[in-house]
Parts: C-alpha cells; sequence; structure tokens
C-alpha cells in the first residue's frame, strides 16, 4: 500500500483545526454540566468570525526567503562603502557580524543611504519577519554618523528614529544600545514618558545606570544632544512645543527613521507627516526638493 505524502499544506483544513483546539481550550475553561448548552456554546464558538465565532477570517500571506546580498559589512568596508569606525565597533560587539553574509535589501538599503549629494532618496524596506529590516535601517543610518561629520556642535541631534508604541522603542533601543557599548562617537538617547528627567529621579526610581555611549536623563541630553534620538510620536510632538526641548532640534539632523510603518495609516498617516515636516522646519532644513 503507498502513501502520498506531500509538503504543501492544506490552509483551510489547517485553519479548520486550528478552530476546532481553540473550542476544546475555551470549553475545557469554562466547563458547563449541562450537556445542550455545551453543544449550544461550542456551535457558537464554532460560527463564522461575525457570527461569535472563535476564529478570525482566513488571512494567508505567501513566506519567500530574501535574497542573498553577495556580500558582508568588511567587503563593503574594503569597497569605501562602510565607514572603518562603525565596522571596527560592530565586530568588538560581535565578531561575526561583519562577515555574516548580508541580504540583498540590507545591501540596497547602506549603498542607497551612503550615495553622495544632499538629496539622498528615500528608502522603503518591506520584507517578512525575521528578514533582518532592523539591520536594514540601522546600519545606513550608524554608517551615516560614522561617515558625516557635526554641521555644529550646538545643533541638536543627528538622526531620529520614530516608533508608534513605547513596547517597540524599548526593544529596539536595546539592541542599539548593545552595538554601540564602550564608545562615545555615538551616542544614543531613549525619551519616552519613562525616561527621568534628572540624576536624582532616575536613581529614586533605579533607573539603569548606562555607559558613555547611552544618555541617561532629559537634562544631560538637553546639555549636550545625543546623535540620536529614539522616541515615539507622542513624545516628538511633545518636545516640539516645550521650550525646554529646543536643543533637541537644529541642523545636524540628517535622517529620520520611521519603523513600523504600515501601522500608520489614514488621519494618522497625515499627521504624521506633518509632524516629520514641522521637525524639519524646527531644525532650520528645507522641506522640499532643491531648484535652481
Amino acid at each position: 500500500m503507498e502513501i502520498e505524502t506531500s509538503l504543501q499544506i492544506d490552509a483551510i483544513r489547517t485553519r479548520a483545526q486550528m478552530q476546532e483546539r481553540l473550542v476544546d481550550v475555551a470549553a475545557a475553561d469554562a466547563f458547563m454540566r449541562d450537556t445542550l448548552l455545551q453543544e449550544r456554546v461550542r456551535a457558537v464558538w464554532n460560527g463564522e468570525a461575525n457570527d461569535g465565532g472563535s476564529a478570525s477570517e482566513l488571512f494567508i500571506e505567501g513566506i519567500f526567503p530574501a535574497l542573498d546580498g553577495g556580500t558582508n559589512l568588511d567587503k563593503l568596508t574594503a569597497e569605501g562603502i562602510v565607514a572603518p569606525a562603525l565596522r571596527d565597533q560592530l565586530a568588538t560587539r560581535d565578531n561575526a557580524m561583519t562577515s555574516r553574509p548580508l541580504y540583498k535589501h540590507q545591501r540596497d538599503a547602506i549603498e542607497l543611504a551612503a550615495e553622495p549629494g544632499a538629496n539622498r532618496p528615500v528608502v522603503v524596506v518591506r520584507a517578512g519577519t525575521g528578514m533582518g529590516k532592523t539591520e536594514s535601517f540601522l546600519l545606513p543610518l550608524l554608517n551615516d554618523l560614522h561617515t558625516r561629520r557635526r554641521a555644529s556642535l550646538t545643533g541638536g541631534v543627528r538622526a531620529i528614529v520614530l516608533y508608534p508604541m513605547n513596547a517597540l522603542v524599548n526593544d529596539q533601543v536595546e539592541r542599539l544600545h548593545e552595538w554601540m557599548k564602550g564608545q562615545e562617537a555615538c551616542r544614543i538617547f531613549h525619551f519616552t514618558s519613562e525616561t527621568p528627567e534628572d540624576t536624582r529621579a532616575a536613581d529614586k526610581t533605579d533607573y539603569p545606570i548606562f555607559d558613555k555611549s547611552r544618555i541617561r536623563t532629559r537634562k544631560q541630553a538637553r546639555e549636550n544632544p545625543p546623535d540620536v534620538l529614539v522616541t515615539n510620536y507622542s513624545m516628538l510632538e511633545y518636545m516640539l512645543m516645550r521650550p525646554q526641548d529646543t536643543p533637541f532640534f537644529g541642523p545636524n539632523l540628517s535622517v529620520f527613521v520611521l519603523d513600523e510603518m504600515h501601522l500608520y495609516s489614514g488621519t494618522l498617516a497625515a499627521e504624521i507627516a506633518l509632524l516629520l515636516r514641522r521637525v524639519i522646519i524646527r531644525c532650520g532644513l528645507s522641506v522640499g526638493p532643491k531648484t535652481s
């Protein structure tokens, strides 16, 4: 007897099986003595999503492997695209990172951001989970900061990384800090409602003490603005309105990053676009293409 095997997944059947398991779990958690009542409740939970069912509509997403970029940070450094100082810093944090192959979208983002000229292109990266989207903006950002000099010592932050939610800010700032530990050529500052005002407030709440690569309090950041400001759009809005946050804005700004950009749509997307425009104007920079 031959048994046919297939590596394909029956999505509709899988969805039905998952829904049945959800109903089993729910029924076990909300046990009912009345058998008839159990059957009626299971029937409701097994129904369609718009009729009280426990499973949403079927959603199928194709997951395709990312293309190989055919290079790594060591090779891009040798080609003069990646700053040697950045390559050396990353190698001290993870000796395999600079020799690890890059995906094509990571390589493209690094090379596009490194193009000379004032009007660099806007880069949008759209890829599946686990395909290195974070590296696609952090590596070009850090490379830019290690390549270009500050326009002014008192000219505000050099890059702003914007997130829609604090949970995402907390996760990504830890990765950035891990990469930049031990140096001070590129300092970062994590600014949310949880960031303490000064050292006294930080000590009172047992806020972590960082090394020289990461600024701890708002007061310290205002006195010596960081290179990279990591925040959310609500806090950035407040910063624009508060006179004490004026030191963050100036001609040094050269990079804007919007992570999880797909979450911005409709009215919110329009508001974010206007917020970015206001920041650029506040920094004394051009908001449109230059004309001759």
